[in-house]
């Protein structure tokens, strides 16, 4: 890996760890949640399941030297966290709240949107991750 990858990697894990912590914090700590029990599954579930998506994309159809590099198939899945936790707070601007409307309004529709959004995302990011190119800097901007 490059100094460039090295440093892309530890931003990906400080924005990574810090998404992680802005995801499941509310979601843990809400005392609603426990009568919303089919709703906090989905938020919980949500990451795991768009990260695995991204990781599978990328260990079958991603470019050869990172498919058989596990230091950079860690890199563009942990890219691909950052990617999906700043897609969640872009849904901001379209006044969607995971924690406002899913978790403490309780709306499912809500939690719908939510999750089928950040499934999306992973999907868009995956996709950028398919075939040989030049770099991390590639997959980044929007296709």
């Amino acid at each position: 890996m490059s100094g460039d990858e090295v440093l892309v990697l530890l931003f990906s894990v400080g924005v990574g760890g810090a998404g992680l912590l802005y995801w499941y914090r509310p979601i843990l700590l809400s005392p609603i949640v426990e009568r919303v029990a089919r709703e906090r599954v989905a938020l919980i579930a949500a990451p795991p399941v768009a990260l695995a998506l991204i990781f599978a994309v990328i260990v079958t159809a991603g470019s050869f030297d990172v498919r058989g590099d596990p230091r950079y198939l860690l890199l563009y899945t942990v890219l691909g966290a950052v990617w999906i936790f700043v897609a969640s707070q872009i849904m901001h601007g379209f006044n969607i709240s995971f924690r406002d409307d899913a978790l403490e309004r309780r709306n499912p529709a809500a939690v719908i949107v939510v999750v089928c959004a950040m499934l999306a995302h992973a999907a868009i990011y995956a996709g950028a991750n398919i075939g040989d190119g030049p770099g991390w800097w590639c997959v980044l901007p929007p296709r």
